[in-house]
């Protein structure tokens, strides 16, 4: 038996978006800027995407552009934006990004940007005292993560709006909520770009978006025939666009939230009873799809494959960098200790898994825990 718990990393399709994928490929196959009747058709479904899309976001079609990927939908929100400005002024964001977004902003550092990061507490919340402080006339960007992919921290996105428009009305809000889309609600009208991908809510892989608002100037970092309004150059992932629509309206966040919540419980309850000297670095408040836990002692990556030898699949952190093991900078620079750090492990849920799951799932890591405990002491 197969027991996946890495969903932070990919989900499953939905059966109904891999039928939709596999008609577009197979009947409707035309290209989106071609002329001809099987064109239209392409470009009509795209539209559909879109308004399906928006309709999740809750914004006009026409803010919505397509994109190949969440890293893709933040380097153009970051590089876009700051690349359009005539001055190189100051950004911010946060110690705990994506490495989509930490890359981007040191890039903006070697081309003379001066980039300020914030810090965050020991439950991954951004200091927004500090990022009051950081605030000022010169302010070109800020980007935060809403939902963090290691911890499941959620940001308080109004109140970190509230004080970037009131401290300058002309400084953009950029969140990055690839982890959040149709899990968690995001605050309305708080935000001027929004990344958001097609996987993690069981759509596919290859596709993503980036809400702009209307009036935003951004230029391209990819040029050719003009598709998106000029945006974004490239043909159309047409099957993962369409797929991607269907992913949204099949979305259900408050029920999905609330039963997933008793999923992480459970793990929790679990893990905490039948576990010794763990310790959970996901703060009560954290996100339901995200759990992230400490046993104490265990590498990670042995406690990974050692699970996975079992059937449970879950990460040792974000699976960008996860080919290259390194210590989790979001843990670090929520100031755990480097063993804490060492021993994580992520597992993140979605509506599909069922208690059951959960509870095997807890059974095989207790055993592993004591198995992989008592050969050390051996």
């Amino acid at each position: 038996m197969e027991i996946y718990l890495d969903n932070s990393a990919t989900t499953k399709p939905h059966n109904s978006v891999i039928d939709a994928m596999v008609n577009m490929m197979r009947d409707n196959y035309g290209n989106p800027s071609s002329l001809h009747t099987k064109g239209v058709e392409a470009e009509r479904m795209v539209k559909k995407a879109r308004e399906q899309v928006a309709k999740a976001l809750k914004v006009n079609p026409n803010e919505v552009y397509f994109t190949s990927s969440g890293t893709e939908s933040n380097n153009l929100a970051i590089l876009g934006t700051c690349l359009s400005q005539r001055i190189k002024g100051e950004v911010i964001t946060t110690k705990i990004e994506h490495k989509s977004v930490i890359e981007p902003f040191r890039y903006l550092e070697k081309i003379g940007f001066k980039v300020h990061y914030l810090d965050v507490d020991e439950g991954g919340l951004l200091n927004l005292a500090q990022l009051e402080d950081m605030m000022n006339d010169n302010t070109q960007l800020v980007s935060v993560i809403q939902v963090n992919n290691e911890s499941g921290a959620i940001q308080k996105v109004k109140d970190i709006s509230r004080i970037i428009k009131r401290k300058n009305e002309k400084t953009l809000l950029h969140i990055d909520a690839v982890q959040g889309f149709c899990k968690v609600e995001l605050p309305k009208n708080c935000s001027d770009l929004i990344s958001v991908s097609a996987h993690k809510i069981h759509g596919a892989k290859g596709v993503a978006a980036l809400y702009a608002k209307k009036g935003v100037k951004i230029s391209p970092i990819i040029y050719g025939g003009g598709q998106e309004n000029n945006l974004r150059s490239g043909t159309e992932n047409t099957p993962a666009i369409v797929g991607f629509g269907i992913a949204c309206e099949m979305a259900k966040i408050e029920e999905s939230y609330n039963y997933v919540l008793n999923l992480k419980n459970t793990m929790l309850e679990e893990i905490s009873k039948s576990v010794p000297n763990v310790h959970i670095n996901s703060s009560e408040n954290s996100s339901p799809y995200i759990l992230n836990i400490s046993v104490m002692g265990i590498r990670s990556e042995i406690m990974l494959h050692s699970l996975e030898q079992r059937g449970v699949f879950v990460s040792s952190g974000s699976a960008c960098s996860s080919n290259k093991p390194k210590p989790s900078h979001v843990l670090n620079a929520m100031g755990y200790s480097k063993e804490r750090v060492d021993s994580s492990i992520r597992i993140s849920f979605s509506p599909y898994n069922k208690v059951e799951e959960v509870l095997s799932a807890c059974e095989i890591i207790t055993d592993v825990t004591q198995n992989i405990r008592s050969q050390k002491t051996n």
